[in-house]
């Protein structure tokens, strides 16, 4: 009976560990996005490096600040502004290497 309430409870422990999981992984999505913006922010000029200590700095800082509606915007539109500009840099450099 012993074995038997060890599985029962490691199976109750896996399920539970398992919803606890999916709650984070979409605060780990968002966090790589964030990453992944930064760190490409030096497609558009070398002066954007960032290091993960610098990634970290920034998290932590952002974690400090409210969370407003107008902030989340800011982000969103400096991330399409971010997209776009990154396009057409990457469009130019196709351009003028055929040339």
């Amino acid at each position: 009976m012993d074995i038997a309430e060890k599985v029962k409870q490691a199976k109750e422990t896996e399920l539970s560990i398992g919803k606890a999981r999916e709650v984070y992984r979409t605060v780990a999505t968002r966090g790589s996005l964030v990453y992944f913006l930064i760190d490409t922010l030096n497609a558009l000029d070398r002066c954007y490096h960032y290091s993960m200590a610098n990634f970290v700095y920034i998290l932590r800082k952002g974690e400090q600040q409210p969370c407003t509606p107008a902030s989340v915007l800011f982000l969103v539109l400096t991330w399409l502004l971010l997209q776009l500009r990154m396009h057409q840099c990457s469009v130019n450099t196709l351009f003028f290497q055929s040339l």
